[in-house]
Parts: C-alpha cells; structure tokens; sequence
C-alpha cells in the first residue's frame, strides 16, 4: 500500500536564469538516486526544460545506522539489505531479485502524481541511478497494464535492469493506439557502481517491450554529466514542441 511521498516543488517561472526553454502545462518529475533526497537533482530542472513545473520526490525509506545518517531510499526495505546496498553489495544481484519495494515506490510515485493533478500525457519523467530503476518500474506496470496512467518522456539517467523476471512477456501492444513514451537513457562507460552491461540490459528489455530508447554512452562514471544531460534535452524539447 503506497503512503504520501514528501517533495519538492520547482516553478521555472521563477528563476532569473534558465538554460533551456519551457512551456506551461508541462511538468517534470525526477526520481534521486540511493542514499540522497529530493534536493539531489533540483538544479538539472533548469537545464532540462521542456516543463515549467517540476516536482522531485523525496524516497520514502531513511536510511540510518549506527546514529548515522545516509541518506534515502526507494527499496530495500529491510534494514539488513540497505545496510548491504551502503556498502555496495546488494546493487550486485539486481536482475535477479524481485524487490517488493520497488513495486511499491513506483506506486508511491504515481499516487504523488495523481494527488497532484499531474497530467500524464504532459509528464517527463526520469531518475538517477537507483530513481531510473523506479522509473522503468513505473514503465513497467504501465505497459503491463493499459489502464495506468504513462508520461510523455522518460529520462533514465545510469539506471540498471531489476527484477528481470516481471519484463518476461511485457509488450506495448497492450496499450493498443495509445502514444508510448519516449526514452532517454544514459550511462558511463566506466561506471563502478552499476556496470554499463546492466544499463544496456535495461536498455534491451525496453526496447524488446516495443518502446523507443534514445541511447547515449559518455566516458565517465556514476554521474549526469553534460551530454547526458544535452541528449536528455533534445528529447524532451522534441516531444513538448511536437503538438
């Protein structure tokens, strides 16, 4: 069962400065990755552009050991798997779990954004890292089922393949002559945290699931570097300018 996801809020209009353009009526949502929170990935709003108003979620599980503090959490849940997901361990067996958590995030997700009146044919999309995982969840369950609400753009920035299993089958026939989502999704050749196979084999099972996946390498690690971020701004400019 979801609860309320705390957030926070972003007009454009009221910055002085912006790098890309924005149109009104458009909102983004971006998804922060393991151990971080809402303020995270504030500032790419402005580079992004394509939606005026943004919303960036915080993760519904704190992560704390030994009186510290680490951070926030879309899945585990169970305080022996995030103990192992700080030290890196857990993030080494992702395709073949089948996390309850991550279900229940993308569920959360997707409350937040109907209790906000959130339209869905104007909604980009996107996470970091363990938030891309939520997103292509968020994906998931809406290819799987044409009755759920799916945004315009998804931004998928060093994400992974979870749960390999739950893809098995999924396919955007489903949804008949609905639109389909366009994908971005970026990741480090030399990425230590999540390996760049397991971002291409999220990549695969997108696509395989007949969605259309804007595909960019960079020379780097963990991160968002420019040309992610460039090549995540040409979709969305593309697909907020297309009507």
């Amino acid at each position: 069962m979801s609860t309320g996801l705390d957030h926070v809020a972003l007009d454009l209009e009221t910055l002085s400065t912006r790098t890309s353009p924005w149109r009104d009526g458009w909102t983004g949502c971006l998804l922060h990755g393991f151990g971080a929170s809402a303020q995270d990935l504030v500032s790419l709003a402005p580079a992004l552009g394509g939606a005026r108003r943004w919303l960036f979620p915080h993760a519904p599980i704190p992560i704390s050991f030994g009186g510290m503090a680490y951070g926030r959490a879309w899945f585990p849940r169970d305080t022996g798997d995030l103990e192992r997901a700080v030290y890196g361990g857990y993030f080494l067996s992702l395709r073949g779990l089948e996390p309850e958590g991550l279900a229940d995030a993308a569920a959360a997700v997707r409350d937040l954004l109907l209790r906000q009146g959130v339209d869905w044919s104007t909604l980009v999309l996107g996470g970091f890292s363990q938030g891309a995982m939520v997103t292509a969840e968020l994906l998931r369950q809406g290819l799987v089922d044409p009755g759920l609400p799916m945004p315009r753009a998804a931004l998928l920035f060093s994400g992974a393949l979870v749960a390999e299993s739950w893809w098995r089958g999924v396919d955007a026939s489903t949804r008949g002559t609905q639109l389909l989502p366009s994908v971005f999704q970026s990741h480090g050749t030399d990425d230590p945290v999540l390996p760049l196979s397991e971002g291409e084999a999220l990549r695969d099972v997108l696509s395989s699931a007949g969605l259309s996946v804007s595909w960019r390498t960079f020379p780097g690690r963990h991160e968002i570097p420019s040309a992610a971020v460039e090549g995540a701004r040409a979709l969305v400019d593309g697909v907020s300018t297309a009507d």
